[in-house]
Protein backbone atom coordinates (compact mmCIF):
# COMPACT_ATOMS: atom_id res chain seq x y z
CA UNK A 1 0.00 0.00 0.00
CA UNK A 2 3.10 2.14 0.83
CA UNK A 3 3.76 2.48 -3.21
CA UNK A 4 -0.16 3.62 -3.86
CA UNK A 5 0.55 5.97 -1.28
CA UNK A 6 3.38 7.42 -2.55
CA UNK A 7 2.02 7.68 -5.49
CA UNK A 8 -1.18 9.68 -4.25
CA UNK A 9 1.03 11.96 -2.64
CA UNK A 10 2.91 12.60 -6.13
CA UNK A 11 -0.17 13.45 -7.91
CA UNK A 12 -0.59 17.01 -6.53
CA UNK A 13 2.62 18.00 -8.06
CA UNK A 14 1.54 17.13 -11.68
CA UNK A 15 -2.41 18.67 -11.59
CA UNK A 16 -2.08 20.21 -14.90
CA UNK A 17 -5.32 18.85 -16.84
CA UNK A 18 -3.05 18.93 -19.84
CA UNK A 19 -0.43 16.27 -20.28
CA UNK A 20 -1.23 15.14 -16.85
CA UNK A 21 0.69 11.76 -17.04
CA UNK A 22 -2.15 10.30 -13.95
CA UNK A 23 -5.12 11.66 -15.85
CA UNK A 24 -3.96 9.75 -19.19
CA UNK A 25 -2.99 6.91 -16.91
CA UNK A 26 -6.27 6.81 -15.96
CA UNK A 27 -7.94 7.43 -19.09
CA UNK A 28 -6.10 4.57 -21.01
CA UNK A 29 -6.67 2.03 -17.86
CA UNK A 30 -10.32 2.66 -16.51
CA UNK A 31 -10.10 -1.11 -14.33
CA UNK A 32 -7.39 1.06 -12.08
CA UNK A 33 -9.40 -0.65 -9.19
CA UNK A 34 -6.33 -0.41 -6.48
CA UNK A 35 -5.80 3.36 -6.83
CA UNK A 36 -9.28 3.92 -6.45
CA UNK A 37 -9.39 1.62 -3.08
CA UNK A 38 -6.29 3.02 -1.87
CA UNK A 39 -7.46 6.65 -2.51
CA UNK A 40 -10.90 5.63 0.06
CA UNK A 41 -8.72 4.13 2.12
CA UNK A 42 -6.50 6.92 2.64
CA UNK A 43 -9.93 9.23 2.92
CA UNK A 44 -10.89 7.40 5.46
CA UNK A 45 -8.19 7.20 7.31
CA UNK A 46 -8.49 11.15 8.02
CA UNK A 47 -4.67 12.02 7.29
CA UNK A 48 -5.33 15.62 6.69
CA UNK A 49 -1.62 16.16 4.73
CA UNK A 50 -2.28 13.13 2.60
CA UNK A 51 -5.96 13.59 1.92
CA UNK A 52 -5.07 17.56 1.21
CA UNK A 53 -3.11 15.95 -1.41
CA UNK A 54 -6.16 13.53 -2.49
CA UNK A 55 -8.51 16.21 -2.97
CA UNK A 56 -7.25 18.08 -5.39
CA UNK A 57 -6.41 14.90 -7.56
CA UNK A 58 -10.05 14.05 -7.66
CA UNK A 59 -11.30 17.36 -8.64
CA UNK A 60 -9.07 16.98 -11.79
CA UNK A 61 -10.42 13.44 -12.24
CA UNK A 62 -13.85 14.71 -11.86
CA UNK A 63 -13.64 17.48 -14.21
CA UNK A 64 -11.85 15.65 -16.57
CA UNK A 65 -14.37 14.79 -19.48
CA UNK A 66 -12.39 11.78 -19.91
CA UNK A 67 -11.98 10.25 -16.51
CA UNK A 68 -15.32 12.17 -15.00
CA UNK A 69 -16.64 8.81 -14.64
CA UNK A 70 -13.67 6.55 -13.87
CA UNK A 71 -14.97 5.59 -9.94
CA UNK A 72 -16.81 2.53 -10.04
CA UNK A 73 -20.34 2.77 -8.64
CA UNK A 74 -20.17 0.92 -5.51
CA UNK A 75 -16.72 3.18 -5.03
CA UNK A 76 -18.46 6.37 -6.01
CA UNK A 77 -20.90 6.02 -3.26
CA UNK A 78 -18.11 5.13 -0.99
CA UNK A 79 -16.76 8.83 -1.91
CA UNK A 80 -20.10 10.29 -1.85
CA UNK A 81 -20.43 9.11 1.75
CA UNK A 82 -16.69 10.51 3.01
CA UNK A 83 -17.53 13.76 1.42
CA UNK A 84 -20.91 14.65 3.18
CA UNK A 85 -19.29 13.01 6.35
CA UNK A 86 -16.08 14.87 6.10
CA UNK A 87 -18.45 18.10 5.71
CA UNK A 88 -21.10 17.63 8.19
CA UNK A 89 -18.12 16.38 11.05
CA UNK A 90 -15.69 19.39 9.93
CA UNK A 91 -15.80 23.54 11.15
CA UNK A 92 -16.31 25.39 8.29
CA UNK A 93 -13.55 27.41 8.72
CA UNK A 94 -11.22 24.21 8.28
CA UNK A 95 -9.40 24.46 4.98
CA UNK A 96 -10.44 20.87 4.31
CA UNK A 97 -14.46 21.07 4.77
CA UNK A 98 -13.68 23.98 1.77
CA UNK A 99 -11.86 21.43 -0.06
CA UNK A 100 -14.37 18.54 0.79
CA UNK A 101 -17.61 21.02 -0.08
CA UNK A 102 -15.76 21.67 -3.31
CA UNK A 103 -15.85 18.06 -3.70
CA UNK A 104 -19.27 17.78 -3.39
CA UNK A 105 -20.16 20.62 -5.55
CA UNK A 106 -18.55 18.38 -8.12
CA UNK A 107 -19.80 15.06 -7.05
CA UNK A 108 -23.67 17.01 -7.69
CA UNK A 109 -22.27 18.62 -10.81
CA UNK A 110 -21.97 14.97 -12.54
CA UNK A 111 -25.43 13.44 -14.23
CA UNK A 112 -24.08 10.01 -12.99
CA UNK A 113 -24.08 10.73 -9.01
CA UNK A 114 -27.85 8.88 -9.53
CA UNK A 115 -29.73 7.19 -6.41
CA UNK A 116 -27.32 7.55 -3.41
CA UNK A 117 -26.98 10.99 -3.64
CA UNK A 118 -30.64 11.53 -3.35
CA UNK A 119 -30.95 9.35 -0.67
CA UNK A 120 -28.65 11.62 0.94
CA UNK A 121 -29.88 14.92 -0.20
CA UNK A 122 -31.13 16.45 3.22
CA UNK A 123 -27.65 15.47 4.16
CA UNK A 124 -26.40 17.68 1.47
CA UNK A 125 -29.02 20.34 1.96
CA UNK A 126 -27.99 20.44 5.53
CA UNK A 127 -24.30 20.61 4.40
CA UNK A 128 -25.22 23.75 2.07
CA UNK A 129 -27.12 25.85 5.19
CA UNK A 130 -24.66 25.16 7.57
CA UNK A 131 -22.02 26.71 5.11
CA UNK A 132 -23.85 29.36 3.67
CA UNK A 133 -25.11 30.46 7.59
CA UNK A 134 -21.23 30.17 8.73
CA UNK A 135 -19.50 30.86 5.60
CA UNK A 136 -17.95 34.86 5.15
CA UNK A 137 -17.47 33.96 1.71
CA UNK A 138 -19.71 35.84 -0.96
CA UNK A 139 -18.12 32.60 -3.17
CA UNK A 140 -18.79 30.00 -1.01
CA UNK A 141 -22.52 30.91 -0.47
CA UNK A 142 -23.00 31.35 -3.96
CA UNK A 143 -21.89 27.57 -4.55
CA UNK A 144 -24.11 26.68 -1.65
CA UNK A 145 -27.11 27.88 -3.50
CA UNK A 146 -26.30 26.49 -6.78
CA UNK A 147 -26.08 23.05 -4.93
CA UNK A 148 -29.13 23.20 -3.38
CA UNK A 149 -30.53 23.99 -6.24
CA UNK A 150 -29.45 21.14 -8.20
CA UNK A 151 -29.88 18.89 -5.50
CA UNK A 152 -34.05 19.88 -5.11
CA UNK A 153 -34.39 19.33 -8.83
CA UNK A 154 -33.39 15.40 -8.24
Amino acid sequence: MSGVCNFIQCCYLILGEDGNCVVEMIRDNSNSEQLQEAILFFLNEKDDEITNQILPFLQIILSNESTKNWFRTTDFEVLIDITIRECLNRSVDDPLHKEYFRLLQKIVELSCFGKKLVERNKDVLKICKIFKNESKSENSVQISEEICLKVSQN
